[in-house]
């Protein structure tokens, strides 16, 4: 209980410091020149319009924080929509490259790794397949060079076919037994 009435007279002490502060209540002495010498006595003036122009003041500048705050927002939601849109496209077109990609399965028949092809027996079909720079090679989960790969392995290709030439993008070799 002690604490809360100290908690209360602090309260009341900062508010009433405050407001003499902001010169919200004027304190003076009556300067009446017919009163005793013996006592003194003191005017309290509440200066309504200061405290208000103060109130209204704090108002508006918690208005327009609030409105930079928003605007704010609205940039960081629109640089997080452009971000969105960027990597959907990104999504989009690696999507409709793998969809342009065929599949391609059979037995090496020859491998040229100097001129980066592979000659792939595809069921009656031969196949002679440039092996982008950058495809993945790999042989189960290891990854290896086109040099590695021997003639008689089982392969799948992911193929991109330009109407011209074919080019593989990755190349899965099954493990050898």
């Amino acid at each position: 209980m002690k604490a809360f009435i100290a908690i209360l007279a602090v309260l009341a002490i900062s508010t009433v410091g405050f407001a003499l502060y902001r010169e919200w209540v004027v304190v003076q002495p009556n300067t009446d020149e017919g009163l005793s010498t013996k006592t003194t006595d003191v005017n309290i003036h509440l200066n309504k319009e200061k405290a208000k122009h103060d109130l209204k003041a704090a108002q508006n500048k918690v208005t327009q924080e609030a409105a930079d705050l928003k605007e704010k927002a609205r940039e960081g939601a629109e640089t997080i929509k452009e971000k969105v849109t960027e990597g959907a496209q990104a999504v989009k077109e690696k999507a409709k490259e793998v969809a342009d990609l065929t599949t391609v399965e059979g037995n090496v028949s020859a491998v040229n790794a100097a001129q980066n092809q592979l000659t792939v027996k595809s069921g009656d079909k031969i196949l002679i397949v440039k092996v982008a720079k950058n495809a993945e090679i790999l042989r189960g989960k290891e990854k290896i060079e086109l040099s590695s790969i021997q003639v008689g392995d089982k392969v799948t290709l992911k193929v991109k076919d330009d109407g011209t030439s074919k080019e593989a993008q990755s190349v899965m070799v099954a493990p050898r037994k």
